[in-house]
């Protein structure tokens, strides 16, 4: 179905082959068309000439529906026009694509794929009186997406599409495809979309005059054999952005090494930014369904998201591997005190080298460090020895600062590790660091008790801790939002448990001491059951860890 495209006609358009360095026309053109019907898709090939206008007939009845021509300019541009036949009247739910394909004269080129088509998708709603768009020749065949869109007479919904693909196109080998969906259709729109650089997934810039909800989605096929890539694998994007600006640029850092990163650069506000990742090895394997998650709501014009688990941020002693680093740089722009974004909701499941983690971070300012670690990694030196060794093990360590601001920094998390979940409810802060550590049970009266180390360090800013789980300790809970609590290198050691009269089951604990701690509206530091804060077990008085 494919019509070959001799010099002549490239001549006739202008001729590209000066311009590249190539033959006159290195490619042959088709137009591939689906028409959504009740009855279901229709989809056709249509043989095309370049520089030719093309009749397309799209439902199969005698009179042609659309008109589609494809331009050569010798400047390297590729143009394709779309436009209603003027025997068609009513709307057309349709999409149109041109279709490069035998790149003969350069196949031994580093081509990004043996087909490369690009155009619109109309399906949802209905075809454009005329849809113009204009690509770089030489990006695509880098594999990247620089284009230009006017249409006319348009509908309220178009999708901006491309695919690129090897072997037969009906059942490729590897195939990429991208869609830019405005849920309302602009007039113009510059779009630039990558997805050759190997330290990304996705990196798109896009720019125009009107606002709307723009999805943005590739699907992209990497081969094991190919610089960057350790096995053949497919990543699924989805970025929604809300109430688009004028222009924006977004790079989503392709997760690998343990770290995951979310850039984005705007000219204003927007209502939300929703991220999603899907990464599959071809085929995936069983059971697994790799996949992050990210929701970003209020979203200031400037922001960087990561999160880290290589233990490079931080220094890491833990064998059971690094941390959990989440850093955010918002607007810097931005007045001091703003709250730089309304909130943060993270997912992380089954990626390699990575726990599964949920986490919501609520008001955040414009700077924030927040550090999880089931060992020592995250902790503040406060310049006291720690009773590290002789069979003690850190259990968890959380440091988090950031810009001061009029609220509290808001978090919630659950991380799966190997030696159980960690968990965090409702701990709002602007600074705050918590360090615990855990030693061998000693037995008082035929019960086993752990000895535990707990520090914690707000510099004397209040904060709350709803709940935190983690090791043996059931429930650490500290101050409230009416009464929130203070900490200025507050430590607290249980050395060990002594029996002082046996007859009346009195017992003593052994702890050391240091630093402040005002405890607020709550005070449970719950083991095996017991709040030893409040009450003592089995005659042993409360633990000091509230001054």
């Amino acid at each position: 179905m494919t019509g070959p495209v001799t010099d002549a006609a490239c001549d006739a358009a202008g001729g590209i082959g000066g311009a590249l360095g190539l033959p006159a026309c290195p490619f042959d053109l088709s137009f591939r068309t689906e028409l959504q019907s009740d009855d279901g898709v229709t989809t056709r090939m249509h043989a095309a000439t370049v520089g030719v206008p093309t009749s397309l007939n799209v439902d199969g009845d005698p009179a042609p529906d659309l008109v589609a021509t494809v331009g050569l300019a010798a400047d390297g541009q590729v143009g394709l026009t779309v436009t209603a036949h003027p025997l068609q009247s009513g709307p057309l739910p349709v999409s149109v694509e041109a279709v490069l394909s035998d790149f003969g004269p350069i196949v031994g080129a580093n081509l990004p794929a043996e087909t490369i088509s690009f155009g619109y998708d109309a399906r949802a709603d209905r075809a454009p009186g005329e849809f113009t768009l204009t690509a770089r020749l030489a990006s695509l065949l880098d594999g990247e997406l620089d284009l230009s869109l006017a249409q006319s007479d348009l509908g309220s919904r178009i999708a901006v599409i491309a695919d690129l693909v090897d072997g037969d196109v009906a059942a490729p080998e590897q195939a990429t495809a991208i869609s830019l969906d405005y849920l309302t259709s602009p007039q113009s729109a510059l779009i630039q979309v990558g997805i050759a650089d190997p330290r990304k997934d996705l990196s798109a810039t896009l720019t125009q005059p009107s606002t709307g909800t723009v999805v943005v989605e590739a699907v992209i096929d990497r081969d094991g054999d190919d610089a960057d890539v350790t096995a053949d694998s497919r990543t699924t994007a989805t970025v929604t952005i809300d109430e688009i600006p004028s222009s924006l640029s977004i790079d989503l850092l392709r997760p690998r090494d343990g770290i995951i990163e979310v850039d984005y650069d705007a000219t204003a506000r927007i209502d939300a930014l929703d991220v999603g990742l899907r990464l599959d090895a071809l085929p995936a394997a069983d059971g697994l369904d790799p996949q992050v998650q990210v929701a970003i709501a209020d979203v200031a014009p400037s922001l960087n998201l990561s999160v880290d688990t290589t233990g490079e941020t931080v220094s890491s002693t833990d064998p059971a591997g690094g941390p959990i680093v989440v850093t955010f740089i918002g607007d810097p722009s931005s007045a001091p005190g703003d709250t730089s974004v309304e909130s943060v909701v993270a997912q992380i499941r089954d990626l390699e080298g990575l726990p599964d983690l949920d986490l919501s971070i609520a008001k955040l300012p414009q700077t924030l460090s927040l550090c999880f670690d089931r060992g020592p990694a995250c902790r503040r030196d406060e310049g006291r020895e720690r009773p590290d060794g002789n069979g003690y093990t850190p259990h968890l360590s959380i440091d988090a600062v950031s810009s001061h601001t009029s609220d509290f920094v808001t978090v919630n998390a659950a991380v799966d590790t190997d030696d159980g979940e960690i968990r965090v409810e409702d701990l709002r802060f602007r600074e705050l660091a918590v360090d615990t550590t855990e030693g061998p049970d000693r037995e008082i009266f035929r019960v086993a008790l752990p000895r535990i180390a707990v520090f914690v360090d707000s510099d004397d800013q209040p904060f709350t801790i709803g709940n935190v789980t983690f090791g043996a300790v059931d429930s650490l809970r500290l101050g409230s939002v009416s009464n929130p609590a203070r900490a200025q290198d507050r430590f607290l050691w249980i050395t060990g448990y002594r029996i002082v009269n046996l007859l009346l089951l009195r017992g003593a604990i052994e702890q050391e001491l240091a630093g402040t701690l005002e405890c607020g509206g709550n005070r449970v530091l719950a083991v095996k059951g017991f709040n030893l804060l409040d009450f003592g077990i089995f005659g042993l008085d409360p633990v000091d860890l509230c001054s």
